[in-house]
């Protein structure tokens, strides 16, 4: 899934008793957040939803990068990344764990497969 944000000047504010979808824009708190599973968390719990804009510093840099499959599960990411997305060889999702600027793809690769990770930068 990638991030496909088009503010408007009147973003809507959340509200817990609405059904989301992917995709979906919500405003809460001064901060503008995209819905990324389609479910209905608060956005501020980033469960849910990704932040795309804070009123204080403005609008958060999107990350993209290919790792090709090099014997190791294991994949440097930026410490500040918030994924979005991982796509193995183009198929979204797999299992995926982030510890500080790790990130471990618990499927089985091997030579050839290319992991896409997709989020922004906070």
């Amino acid at each position: 899934m990638s991030i496909q944000v088009k503010l408007r000047n009147n973003v809507p504010e959340w509200n817990e008793k609405r059904r989301y979808k992917v995709n979906d824009i919500v405003s809460l708190d001064g901060r503008v957040y995209q819905n990324k599973t389609g479910a209905n968390s608060s956005p501020d719990s980033l469960t849910d939803w990704v932040m795309v804009k804070d009123s204080l510093t403005g609008t958060f840099e999107s990350y993209q990068n290919m790792f090709p499959y090099v014997d190791s599960n294991d994949f440097t990411v930026p410490i500040n990344l918030v994924i979005v997305s991982v796509l193995y060889n183009d198929i979204d999702t797999v299992e995926f764990s982030k510890t500080g600027t790790t990130l471990n793809i618990s499927t089985d690769l091997f030579s050839g497969d290319v992991i896409k990770v997709r989020g922004v930068l906070v």
